[in-house]
């Protein structure tokens, strides 16, 4: 379900799933403009996908985004 009018990720609901969240998916977002810093406490995650999200997406690009050191511990990501 797409959710356009988003500005922000749920940093409660991220950080209640700590312990077992292990994929993630963010899709028709375009107004998230950065990943929060507790997706960097998400040890399990092992499937991270920004779909239809051009800002956060932006920040997240390998080794170049400004959010890539809070997400890089991630196995599997996704940019789409």
């Amino acid at each position: 379900m797409a959710v356009p009018a988003t500005i922000a990720l749920p940093e409660q609901l991220l950080k209640g799933s700590a312990e077992s969240l292990q994929t993630f998916i963010i899709e028709g977002c375009p107004n998230i403009e950065e990943m929060p810093e507790c997706i960097s406490n998400l040890k399990k995650l092992q499937n991270l996908e920004i779909i239809d999200c051009p800002r956060l997406s932006e920040r997240c690009i390998r080794g170049t985004g400004k959010d890539w050191p809070k997400i890089k511990h991630i196995p599997k990501i996704l940019l789409g």
